[in-house]
């Protein structure tokens, strides 16, 4: 069940991202990614994160070994994938949205948001690097 679980959340938000991609000025994106992705990801999340923790697992989010404890069964792992999901999601679309008001190349959109997808903040970081050097030369 949670296998099955993980690849349709997968398929899921990698299906959101390709419509920030593929239709970055389209009426419905901002709507659908909200509703249909990042919430649809974060109601999976409410449901699947009180399958993941039991009392004894021994989680302790005060040290490396108690959140590995924590995260020791398949659902608290599926849980944490779904928290990433949904707000790398969730960061990728504000990117987006971002981009578009100071007006940044699409190549530098689409790099912020690949980095977003594979490496979250990293992404957040090179959107918050080109966000600077575009405001700095625009003044």
């Amino acid at each position: 069940m949670e296998d099955t679980l993980f690849s349709i959340v997968n398929t899921y938000a990698l299906c959101a991202w390709l419509l920030i991609l593929i239709f970055p000025h389209a009426d419905f994106l901002q709507p659908v990614v909200r509703i249909g992705g990042i919430m649809i990801l974060a109601l999976a999340y409410t449901v699947v994160i009180p399958m993941g923790f039991s009392a004894d697992s021994g989680a302790d989010f005060s040290s490396l070994a108690g959140l590995r404890a924590g995260f020791s069964s398949d659902w608290a792992l599926l849980a944490g994938w779904i928290h990433y999901l949904a707000f790398d999601l969730f960061v990728g679309l504000w990117i987006h949205e971002q981009s578009r008001q100071i007006a940044l190349p699409r190549i530098f959109r689409w790099l912020c948001l690949l980095c977003t997808f594979m490496a979250g903040p990293f992404g957040l970081v090179l959107f918050y690097l080109f966000r600077f050097i575009k405001l700095r030369t625009a003044s």
